[in-house]
């Protein structure tokens, strides 16, 4: 039973407690060598050498992780957690600290300038320092959700989150979602954050067309049924997104869908190749939204070609997403997109 120590440091090949691995275990040279080239090796060191200040060193400068197997007392050696955060690359490293490091704001700052979600692992305090907070969300908003409330009600503090990250309005204090300007911020970073918004503003149509141009599908959370209606606003959501249609109102799906499609052409090329049927509310004739597209498929691929006026290479994405819809017509779409023929709307 033997450990060797290679390219991926000392790698137990049977009992980690044989002999001869426990020699080597304990030989600092070779385990130096070992950590050089793999951090976790360290695993593997005996406790005396996993206490030794020049091994872990070594260990967290390789990859900061390693510091998880190094002795209590080097867990609270400053810099040997901040070899292990900047050096090592390694932010998270901090979650092994001890808990006096996790107060120092120095070592908390050096993590979550690389990774705002590190702010989970600070002190009390230091999640109700302004200036700490900030730092954070700059690089991840979504750590909005690990301040104290004092913060989450600060309106500075809810914009620099928003501006990283939009669905941190989610963790935001309820008056702040319906601050108009914390919630364009939000939606213009990330349209899906609408659904966060108060009932109020997800009725306002500025609101909700900055979420649909972010994000088409964004049509989903817009609180008013007229806005669903709304042809300008279904137009700039689909053209984000084409299976934003899904969301808009039935007498779009329905009897006005041709003339709908037939008016928008230019916008509606990828609307026609993703459109889905789906059941219509009693009362309702559903066959042309659902129907429209298999009555001329060929049409729809010749309008692809004219309108992108692609050459044949480029066209593939494109006939590779009709080809889900139309079988085995956008098999042969080579030819039909080389032969421009009358729509049939």
């Amino acid at each position: 039973m033997i450990c060797t120590v290679h390219k991926r440091g000392i790698v137990p090949k049977k009992h980690p407690l044989s002999k001869p691995i426990l020699s080597v275990q304990r030989d600092k040279h070779g385990v130096l060598k070992a950590v050089k080239q793999d951090g976790h090796a360290l695993k593997y060191a005996s406790e005396e050498l996993q206490g030794d200040r020049e091994v872990v060193m070594r260990a967290v400068t390789t990859h900061g992780l390693a510091i998880q197997w190094a002795q209590p007392e080097l867990k609270d050696d400053r810099d040997v957690v901040l070899t292990a955060i900047t050096k090592g690359r390694a932010p998270w490293s901090v979650r092994y600290a001890s808990e006096e490091l996790k107060r120092d704001k120095d070592v908390m700052m050096a993590a979550v300038q690389q990774d705002g979600e590190c702010l989970v692992e600070a002190a009390p305090d230091l999640r109700r320092d302004k200036a700490f907070v900030e730092a954070a969300l700059a690089t991840d908003g979504d750590a909005l959700r690990h301040c104290s409330e004092e913060l989450r009600a600060d309106r500075a503090i809810v914009m620099c989150a928003v501006t990283s990250s939009g669905k941190a309005l989610e963790h935001a204090a309820p008056e702040l979602r319906s601050d108009r300007g914390v919630v364009m911020r939000a939606v213009t970073t990330t349209g899906q954050a609408l659904r966060f918004a108060s009932p109020d503003l997800r009725k306002d149509k500025d609101i909700v067309t900055a979420a649909v141009m972010q994000n088409g599908l964004s049509l989903r959370w817009a609180f008013q049924p007229r806005l669903a209606k709304d042809t300008d606003l279904v137009l700039k959501a689909m053209a984000q997104d084409a299976n934003a249609l899904s969301y808009a109102a039935f007498e779009l799906w329905n009897g006005g869908m041709r003339l709908f499609v037939k008016d928008q052409l230019h916008v509606h090329v990828n609307t026609m190749l993703c459109m889905r049927p789906r059941p219509a509310p009693e009362g309702c004739e559903a066959k042309e939204a659902s129907s429209f597209i298999r009555a001329c498929p060929e049409d729809v691929l010749w309008l692809i070609s004219e309108l992108t006026g692609a050459p044949p290479p480029d066209r593939l994405p494109y006939l590779r997403l009709a080809s889900r819809h139309f079988g085995s017509v956008a098999k042969s779409a080579g030819c039909d997109l080389d032969k421009p023929r009358r729509l049939t709307i």
